[in-house]
């Protein structure tokens, strides 16, 4: 547990109740051909915001920002975490350490375009 548990606060903010869904690591068959991937899915309340400035500052250049959103839960939320909502999927790209301090998890993570692949 953190210094302060804002988990409570953070679930009364949420917008959305979420899907998040956690691959498993890659598996390969006996050839070295890459097996389907399997995922784990659980459910979590979430709180989507804009990115903040300080946060975009801290983005490599040639970031397209307008597709990025800050998502506040009291979920931990992994790299590569698909999380969705009704407003579309967002893939986390960025963990910030607050689960030390305030126990709940804040990332970044962008929107997902419709082309792209969900599984």
């Amino acid at each position: 547990m953190g210094l302060f548990d804002l988990s409570g606060v953070v679930n009364s903010l949420a917008t959305y109740d979420a899907s998040v869904r956690r691959f498993a690591k890659d598996t390969y068959d006996a050839n070295g051909r890459a097996l389907p991937r399997t995922f784990s899915t659980v459910t979590a309340k979430v709180s989507l915001q804009p990115v903040s400035g300080k946060d975009l500052k801290r983005m490599p250049e040639g970031v397209d920002s307008s597709n990025m959103v800050t998502v506040h839960s009291s979920t931990e939320l992994l790299m590569r975490d698909r999380v969705i909502v009704s407003s579309g999927s967002y893939e986390v790209e960025k963990v910030l350490a607050w689960s030390d301090i305030g126990s709940f998890c804040k990332v970044l993570a962008r929107k997902l375009n419709d082309s792209e692949a969900r599984s």
